[in-house]
C-alpha cells in the first residue's frame, strides 16, 4: 500500500480530512490533525483497521492522486483548470491533486489524459503528427463531435460505445484536445470473490486516443494505438471535424540548418525568454572537413557567435565561403516558475538527420521545443510519408 502511505505522509491534514469525508471514512475525534509527526503514525495505524479490499481501492486512487502531484502532473493540471484562484489557494501539490480528484473529477481526467499525451509525444511507436490547412474553432469542433463519434464507432473495431470529449487548454486556448474513449470487446479473466473463491469475471476495457489540434497552424497530433489506427482516425477527423480533403503525415522529418547561416531572431513564446546559437559545425568547401566554432566566454559579453566569427576572421569568415552547416548547438532559456525558481536552461544539438532533444512527460519543455518550435524557427523540414486526398 505504498501509494496510500505516501499520500497520507505528504498531503496536508485539511486535504486528508476532505478525502476521508468524501468516502465516509470515520476517524476518531481525538485525531491529532495539528501534530504532523504523530498524525502520520496515527493514520497509518488507522488504515490497518480497514478491510483489505477497501485499502486496495484507496491505494489505487492514491496512485492517481500522487501521479498528478508530480511536477509534470501539476503542469498538466495548470493547463486545464479554469478556476485559477481556487487552484492557487490550495496548500500544496498533493492538496491540489486531491481536491480536483474529489471535487472536479472531469478536470482531473482531462489533466490525466494530457499527461498521458506528453508521455507518448515524440515517440513514433505511439504518436503521429499530421499537417492540414484547416481553419476552424472550438465551437465548430464541439458542433461536429457527434458526427465524429459516430464515424469512429463505425470505423474502429471495438464494442458498442464511444465517447468524445472536447476542451481547450486554459493556458493555450488555441490548442484543442479531443479524448476519444472507445469500448473494446469483452474479455474474461480470473479474479477472487469476496469470500476468497477463484471465479471468472468479464469486463469490457476502454481504450483512449488523444488528439491535440492547434487552431493557428492546422497541425494535429494523435497518441496511442497502432500507426494504421492513428491514420484512420486522422482521416475521420479531417473529414468530419476539420472539413478538409488533404492532410499530410509529417511524423518523420529532416532538419534544415540553412536558416542558421546568418544572425537571426527566434520567435519566443510559452515562457521562452531567449534562444542562442552557441556552436556551429561548418563544412568548408576548400578543405572538405567539418570544423566546429563555439561561442566563447568573452564573446558572450559583447555579442553572439556570428559577431564573434566576423570579428576574428573578417573576410575569411567561414560562413561567407559558400560553406554548409552540418550541425549546431542551441541554448534555450525559460522564465522562472514555481517548479524552476531560477528558470530552466538547456542546450541541444541538431543536425540534418537528428535532434538530441529528449521527449516525454519527464521533459515537457524539451518536448514542446521538438514538437512545435523547431518548425516555427524554420529548422524542421516536413517529409510527408503519406497523404490523404
Amino acid at each position: 500500500m505504498e501509494a496510500l502511505r505516501v499520500f497520507l505522509n505528504q498531503t496536508p491534514s485539511k486535504g486528508i480530512q476532505e478525502y476521508f469525508d468524501q468516502r465516509k471514512i470515520v476517524y476518531p475525534t481525538d485525531t491529532p490533525w495539528d501534530d504532523f509527526l504523530v498524525l502520520n503514525l496515527h493514520l497509518q495505524k488507522m488504515m490497518t483497521t480497514l478491510p483489505e479490499a477497501r485499502r486496495v481501492e484507496l491505494n489505487e486512487e492514491c496512485q492517481r492522486i500522487n501521479r498528478m502531484a508530480s511536477v509534470n502532473g501539476q503542469q498538466a493540471l495548470e493547463a486545464v483548470v479554469k478556476d485559477w484562484s481556487k487552484f492557487s489557494s490550495l496548500e500544496d501539490q498533493f492538496h491540489r491533486s486531491q481536491w480536483f480528484f474529489d471535487y472536479e473529477p472531469q478536470t482531473f481526467l482531462h489533466a490525466e489524459s494530457l499527461l498521458c499525451f506528453h508521455e507518448c509525444r515524440g515517440r513514433s511507436r505511439r504518436w503521429s503528427r499530421f499537417g492540414s490547412e484547416a481553419k476552424t474553432s472550438e465551437p465548430q469542433i464541439q458542433k461536429r463531435k457527434e458526427t465524429f463519434r459516430d464515424s469512429v464507432q463505425s470505423s474502429l473495431r471495438g464494442g458498442d460505445h464511444t465517447r468524445v470529449e472536447v476542451f481547450s487548454h486554459h493556458q493555450h486556448p488555441e490548442r484543442i484536445q479531443l479524448n476519444i474513449l472507445r469500448e473494446q470487446l469483452t474479455i474474461s479473466e480470473q479474479s477472487f470473490s469476496d469470500s476468497g473463491e477463484l471465479v471468472m469475471s468479464q469486463r469490457k476495457p476502454v481504450f483512449e486516443f488523444i488528439i491535440l489540434f492547434d487552431i493557428k497552424t492546422g497541425q494535429f497530433e494523435i497518441t496511442a494505438g497502432r500507426a494504421d489506427e492513428r491514420r484512420l482516425l486522422a482521416e475521420i477527423f479531417a473529414r468530419d471535424v476539420l472539413n478538409v480533403k488533404n492532410i499530410q503525415d509529417i511524423t518523420q522529418c529532416e532538419y534544415n540548418l540553412s536558416s542558421l547561416m546568418g544572425e537571426r531572431n527566434f520567435q519566443l513564446g510559452d515562457d521562452i525568454t531567449d534562444v542562442k546559437v552557441i556552436e556551429l559545425g561548418i563544412l568548408s568547401p576548400s578543405f572538405g572537413i567539418v570544423e566546429s566554432f563555439r561561442l566563447d566566454t568573452d564573446a558572450q559579453k559583447w555579442g553572439n557567435l556570428y559577431r564573434q566569427l566576423n570579428r576574428r576572421y573578417g573576410n575569411y569568415n567561414p560562413l561567407a565561403q559558400q560553406a554548409e552547416i552540418k550541425h549546431a548547438h542551441l541554448r534555450v532559456c525559460f522564465r522562472p516558475n514555481r517548479h524552476h525558481p531560477k528558470g530552466k536552461k538547456f542546450t541541444f544539438k541538431i543536425s540534418m538527420k537528428n535532434c538530441d532533444l529528449p521527449v516525454g512527460a519527464e521533459h515537457p519543455e524539451e518536448t514542446l521545443i521538438r514538437a512545435h518550435y523547431l518548425k516555427l524557427w524554420g529548422l524542421e523540414e516536413e517529409t510527408p510519408s503519406w497523404m490523404l486526398g
